[in-house]
């Protein structure tokens, strides 16, 4: 998946969703699996919202009463938060870097690097520098270990667990440890926005053709963690979801990108709302808010959108 450049500039909106809460990170990393699905562009920690900046996408805080303070000044996604400082791939590159709790930003690791998870022991990436493997290393950047001889795409760490789609396998889900043992798949379906949420796997099964033939309808499917069997949670074309509690946040596409919508679906009462009547991308949840990226196709331009939640 290609990172494209955009300019941000912030708009805010409120709107009231009724969803439970989204579990604690202690089953991820340092960010929800929905959220490095669509780049990490906020995470929430210790009662404080880190996310990027209204103009230059630089990494900032903001706090209870909403008072915002900057972190860095290169654009910034992939965001963590862990005890020992935050991490995130930044810059043109996409190193990865670690502001520690003095507030300084150091790289640790040279990019390009994408899907970066970290634990309260390692950090995992894909090394887009070697052809999208996955790497392990320590806190500090160092004994970088590869995991997996695949080209990988979603990697997102779950209960003691990597999960990732694999392009070498017919962009099937896999599972390993930590330390890249135990591989297995989980989702035999071609699969397009991994995320994990309460020991189901969710994703929408992409509309692409592998070895001459169509292997879905870009509709939002989920599977049991341990099971693997798929069921068709919701028949509406999406790109770039998220699930957080009991709500998926997801891109509606159509036919004419100007009726594209962003939406959110209640997976318990089935209640599908349009919570704004334009194109978004890179949905992201934190702090009850929602973060969406807006492109004007006549302007050329590109606002990152915000909208409350309940």
């Amino acid at each position: 998946m290609n990172i494209r450049k955009i300019l941000l500039m912030s708009v805010s909106m409120l709107l009231l969703v009724a969803c439970t809460p989204q579990k604690p990170v202690e089953l991820f990393s340092g960010n929800t699996s929905g959220n490095i699905s669509n780049l990490g562009g906020s995470a929430y920690f210790n009662d404080t919202l880190y996310c990027q900046d209204n103009e230059e996408y630089f990494l900032v805080s903001r706090d209870k009463d909403g008072n915002k303070t900057k972190l860095n000044d290169i654009p910034s996604y992939f965001i963590n938060t862990v005890s020992d400082g935050i991490y995130y791939c930044g810059g043109e590159n996409f190193d990865i870097y670690k502001i520690d709790n003095e507030g300084n930003n150091i790289v640790i690791e040279e990019g390009p690097a994408y899907y970066l998870n970290v634990d309260q022991d390692y950090i995992y990436y894909v090394n887009y520098g070697d052809d999208q493997k996955i790497y392990r290393a320590s806190h500090d950047g160092s004994n970088p270990v590869k995991l997996a001889e695949e080209r990988a795409s979603y990697l997102t760490y779950y209960a003691g667990r990597l999960y990732y789609v694999s392009e070498s396998d017919n962009y099937r889900v896999i599972s390993m440890k930590t330390d890249g043992t135990d591989q297995k798949t989980v989702v035999k379906d071609a699969t397009y926005c991994l995320n994990i949420e309460d020991d189901y796997i969710y994703y929408v099964r992409p509309a692409l053709n592998i070895g001459g033939e169509a292997t879905g309808d870009n509709f939002i499917y989920r599977a049991d963690i341990n099971i693997g069997t798929p069921e068709l949670v919701l028949s509406d074309p999406a790109l770039d979801m998220n699930v957080s509690g009991d709500c998926i946040y997801y891109r509606s596409i159509h036919e004419d990108e100007a009726d594209d919508t962003v939406n959110v679906y209640n997976i318990k009462t089935k209640k599908n709302t349009v919570l704004a009547e334009e194109n978004g991308s890179y949905l992201t949840v934190s702090d009850n808010k929602l973060f969406y990226l807006y492109r004007d196709t006549e302007k050329n331009t590109a606002t990152v959108k915000e909208i409350a939640l309940n």
